[in-house]
């Protein structure tokens, strides 16, 4: 008899100990949700695969909707460009129609490495909570990314909003260069969880991000550099102080690199900055001086954006301070480094719109400015 009721106790401990197991692999919330575990890899543009579109890309219909291509990053950008504040980061599931689900918690990164290759790539995982029959149901969801949102803005992520609401959500940017506000990324996958029977981590891939800002650069060439010449101030004239996280079209759209370009800008125009200055740290002025801003409708505008400079040049040791009278416009340039009439462009989010100055030429107390723009790297086509 006891041996017998000793070995009812075991097998009695066997199924508990069983029964932990699997309770602890599922692991269930509070009200009876299944966790479920899931990685993905998060990418902050990318010369790969899947954006190879971009060596058809139409530098003469770069608006083009017809055209089949969205956007397509293809440089990796400095490490500003590609910082995450990790405790601003937010991972929500949205139905494909739009309602709530659930948002990812506990997440953990790191970066994938520091190659050229890669560093722009970080890998997360994280756990979520599901309703049990969604699980079963191996539903489609889009998978939504937030990163380097205002904390205002993040309450109404967290707070369950439906995918139209998040159409307004803005951030504010008043520091113009690199400062400790980093960059709003959106990035948007639609993924199926197939998570029916299967206890472990779901593996969801890679997800695109685009950067709600645009870099404008301005640099010197290698022939004023060795002429004694710096950059000490970059002012950009009309521009707007404030911008909306996501592009036009994000609600509907299923995937973040089938955005079409030409209908993806989404400009706040109420928000309109006279001027913001960029100034060098060094006295004697640097190479290149940069400015990230919101999205701007400059084609066509009353109040086009320009860009004005104050330079410095070291000639036989005395000091002189340039401010040429000519302003850099957002316009196509011709070979004489004039600006060409009626070729005004969008400032647009993601890209890197960069002005060499090739040259200064004094004519009085004016200064002819020849420009080498975007167009031999594909002005439209080139994002950071």
């Amino acid at each position: 008899m006891i041996r017998r009721l000793t070995y009812l106790i075991a097998v009695l401990a066997s199924l508990l100990l069983t029964a932990c197991s699997v309770y602890d692999d599922r692991m269930y919330g509070p009200n009876g949700e299944q966790k479920v575990k899931v990685s993905f890899v998060l990418a902050l543009g990318s010369s790969d695969d899947p954006f190879t579109r971009a060596e058809t890309w139409d530098p003469e219909a770069p608006t083009d909707d017809d055209d089949g291509i969205g956007y397509d990053p293809k440089t990796i950008g400095d490490g500003y460009d590609n910082m995450i504040d990790p405790g601003t980061l937010q991972v929500v599931f949205y139905h494909t129609t739009g309602g709530f689900v659930g948002k990812v918690n506990n997440l953990a990164y790191s970066q994938v490495g520091t190659t050229d290759e890669d560093r722009n790539l970080y890998k997360f995982t994280g756990t979520m909570l599901l309703d049990e029959d969604l699980v079963n149901s191996n539903p489609q969801l889009k998978m939504m990314v937030f990163a380097n949102f205002p904390e205002s803005q993040r309450a109404v992520i967290n707070g369950g909003a439906d995918v139209s609401e998040l159409q307004e959500l803005a951030f504010t940017r008043f520091g113009g260069g690199k400062d400790t506000d980093f960059i709003p990324m959106w990035g948007v996958k639609t993924v199926s969880l197939n998570l029916s029977g299967d206890p472990g981590t779901t593996d969801l891939g890679t997800v695109y991000v685009l950067r709600a800002m645009a870099k404008v650069e301005v640099k010197l060439s290698e022939a004023l550099s060795v002429g004694g010449y710096t950059l000490t101030s970059m002012t950009m004239n009309n521009l707007n102080a404030s911008g909306y996280c996501l592009p036009a079209g994000a609600e509907t759209l299923s995937d973040t690199e089938a955005l079409s370009l030409g209908s993806s800008i989404n400009v706040n125009s109420s928000s309109h900055l006279a001027s913001q200055t960029v100034e060098s740290q060094e006295a004697q002025g640097v190479q290149s001086l940069v400015m990230y801003v919101p999205e701007y409708k400059n084609d066509g505008s009353a109040d086009p954006a320009t860009i004005r400079l104050a330079l410095k040049q070291n000639d036989n040791g005395a000091l002189k301070t340039l401010l040429p009278e000519s302003v850099i416009e957002f316009k196509v340039y011709d070979g004489s480094g004039k600006p060409v009439a009626s070729s005004d462009y969008d400032i647009v989010r993601n890209h890197n719109y960069v002005f060499e100055i090739k040259s200064l030429k004094e004519d009085g107390l004016k200064f002819l400015v020849t420009i080498e723009d975007l167009e031999l790297g594909g002005r439209y086509g080139f994002e950071y």
